[in-house]
Parts: C-alpha cells; structure tokens; sequence
C-alpha cells in the first residue's frame, strides 16, 4: 500500500506549529509528517527522550505519525560528509538524528542536504566513494541498530557535485553494505 507522507518543514515555513502541521497533513489525507530537524530546533541531535516523546505524542494525537527524518544536516552549517576535519562532529550529529528519529516513530531518513556534501579537490569518483563509504559505515551500523533505514538522495549537479546520480548512489550502498544503508 502506497502512503503519503508530508515534510513538514513547509508549513513550518508558514509559522504553523507540529500539532497545526500534523492537522493539515492529515487533513490533506497524508499518513505522516517526514520531518525536518532543524524545525525542532538549533540542535535537534540532542533532542531528549522525554522532547522526543513529546514531539511524537503531539503529532500522533492528530492522528498521523511521524514517518522518517529528511534535509537532515541543512541547519548545520559546520557539517560536512566529505571535509575529513568536519566529519567527526557530522557523524556524531547524524547517530543524534538516528536516535531522534528512532525515539519518534520513524522508519527513515533521507539525507540530501546539498551544503554539507562538495567534493574535495582533486578526488576521483571511486576515491570519493570510497571516502564516504568510510564515513557512511558506522552511521549504517547505528541505524540498524536503532532499526531505521538510512537513505542517500542523489540529488541535482545544480545543487551538489557529490552523489548526483542513481549510479553514484549504488555505487555508495554497495561499498557501504549495510542492510540499513539505500538509495
């Protein structure tokens, strides 16, 4: 069965708090809201559980739930998947997001976030894959262990130079070889 579900960072944009976002998601006929983190706050990574429940609680109480998390680091400016010095802070603020994302209900998230995603100078696709695939691999881990799904988004060379195509996506989930990890 198909569902639909509504990334909420849209009506975010219009002022609306969740409980009003889930309300017209629902009413729209969507079965959840995907959301972005950065509309829970500066530093959603460190959501608490007892926010977490908070969050879930107020989105499920319109009848809808939370589906998955997206544009995952875009409110983090210092991340960066592909910078070696910036990677350990990112790494740490994706495990955060798998655990938030866990604690509220959802299945995925979906990683786009075009900023935090340029491709050093000078690196070749198969090094770059195999760069991210490094990075990727504990991230997967933890989001199988958290039971999540952890998606790349190859996304447009007008926004990024790093994953743009399908192909350059496989190539990532094969070198990454987790179960958890996909396109």
């Amino acid at each position: 069965m198909l569902e639909y579900t509504l990334c909420n960072e849209l009506l975010a944009d219009e002022g609306l708090d969740l409980a009003a976002q889930a309300r017209v998601a629902r009413d729209l006929g969507y079965c959840g809201l995907e959301i972005a983190p950065a509309t829970l706050g500066p530093q959603p990574h460190l959501t608490s559980t007892v926010d977490a429940a908070r969050i879930r609680r107020t989105i499920e109480a319109e009848g809808i739930r939370v589906t998955g998390l997206h544009w995952l680091v875009s409110g983090y400016p210092d991340a960066s998947i592909t910078d070696p010095a910036r990677q350990p802070f990112t790494r740490t603020v994706l495990c955060g997001l798998i655990d938030l994302c866990a604690a509220l209900g959802g299945r995925v998230l979906v990683h786009g976030s075009p900023k935090q995603r340029q491709r050093p100078p000078g690196m070749t696709d198969t090094d770059l894959t195999d760069h991210l695939a490094a990075f990727f691999a504990p991230v997967a881990a933890h989001a199988e262990a958290c039971g999540v799904a952890y998606c790349i988004e190859p996304l447009s060379t007008a926004e990024t130079d790093v994953i743009t195509t399908v192909a350059a996506g496989a190539d990532l989930v094969r070198a990454v070889g987790s179960s958890a990890f996909s396109q």
